[in-house]
């Protein structure tokens, strides 16, 4: 009776793979889990600029949260009127306290929507947040149709070069 034996070690591997050693499979572990660390240590941090609007604490909670703003708390709506993705230009410059402020030029559809809460929230006010830390209330006391909106002061340098990587700079308006 002819004796069984087993299959020779290549016939174990299912067909059409290929097979990779232990050390190669640990090592390509590694570096697929180091490779974010890395990526992650390049960038710099990305500011964040989101421009709210006052809204009322009747309007309820599925439409507004709450901001810390020199200890009150403040009602805005959730949803930004316009973020740095909305910004077509930036033009900074240094406040008189020594911060810098800068001034952001809307694309059209921003502009529109700028110049639509210009309208209908007169006297109210937008809450200017860099990088989750509000800067300051802006007051809505004309028509802004031009579709620019400032933030008057309180920017650090550290944020305008954040800002600058991303936002082509405009040229200054002549007089």
């Amino acid at each position: 009776m002819p004796s069984a034996s087993p299959p020779p070690r290549q016939a174990l591997a299912p067909r059409g793979r290929r097979r990779i050693g232990w050390a190669r499979a640990m090592g390509l572990i590694g570096v697929l889990a180091a490779g974010p660390v890395w990526a992650g240590a390049k960038k710099a941090p990305a500011v964040a600029v989101q421009f709210f609007i006052q809204a009322e604490q009747r309007d309820g909670a599925t439409f507004t949260t709450t901001l810390t703003w020199q200890g009150r708390t403040v009602f805005v709506s959730k949803l930004p009127l316009a973020t740095e993705q909305d910004f077509v230009g930036m033009y900074p410059y240094r406040a008189v306290d020594g911060s810098f402020a800068v001034a952001f030029r809307l694309h059209d559809p921003g502009r529109l929507a700028l110049q639509t809460i210009s309208v209908a929230k007169r006297g109210g006010r937008l809450y200017a947040v860099v990088s989750g830390r509000v800067i300051t209330p802006i007051a809505i006391d004309r028509i802004v149709s031009d579709g620019i909106i400032s933030v008057p002061f309180g920017l650090t340098e550290m944020e305008i070069r954040g800002l600058g990587d991303r936002i082509p700079l405009m040229k200054e308006a002549k007089r």
